[in-house]
């Protein structure tokens, strides 16, 4: 009995051992001979870059849906991101529509790119377009409720509320810098 005990456990190590290393990919599929594989920079970095398969143009003040030619598979348990890459993030022109990836979705990956410039933006093969972000998701259950407890500071106050508590606070820093380079002037006219 012992020994079968032992042998079901052992079993259901492998099975758990099997089922983590199955987590650790994301598995893809190159829709064309032009999609480029995801690269990630190092191997401590958190996203994936994702690169433009073909030459585009993203019309001045306008916008373009890039595909990639990739299809992904998250692994159990995540969602993806599609994030700006620092490039594009820097840059005052060019910005990325939010996307979330489902782990059901198998379509095109791609990425939408708004130009706010006046001129048209060029996108090359092997630009980098995007960064792919794999997150552990919760899927919470629905609790409908007569009335949500209160909070300390932002309560029912909306978009933007908590910057008026940094606002308030950067003031108050600068008062207090000034009364106190207000009262060095009159500490050194007394001396």
């Amino acid at each position: 009995m012992l020994t079968q005990t032992m042998s079901t456990d052992a079993v259901q190590l492998i099975k758990n051992a099997q089922i983590e290393s199955a987590c650790n990919y994301l598995q893809f599929v190159k829709m064309s001979e032009h999609a480029l594989t995801p690269t990630r920079e190092s191997a401590e970095f958190a996203e994936l870059t994702l690169r433009s398969p073909y030459h585009t143009t993203v019309p001045a003040e306008g916008k373009d849906v890039i595909p990639t030619d990739l299809q992904i598979k998250l692994p159990e348990g995540y969602y993806g991101r599609i994030v700006p890459t620092t490039d594009l993030a820097s840059s005052p022109h060019i910005s990325i529509g939010s996307v979330v990836v489902d782990a059901e979705f198998r379509g095109n990956l791609s990425v939408l790119l708004f130009n706010h410039s006046k001129y048209p933006y060029n996108i090359y093969r092997g630009d980098k377009i995007a960064t792919l972000i794999c997150d552990k998701i919760y899927y919470p259950e629905l609790d409908l409720v007569e009335r949500l407890d209160d909070t300390t500071w932002r309560g029912a106050r909306g978009f933007g509320s908590t910057g008026l508590n940094i606002l308030y606070n950067r003031f108050l820093k600068f008062y207090l810098c000034f009364l106190q380079s207000k009262r060095k002037q009159v500490s050194y006219v007394k001396i």
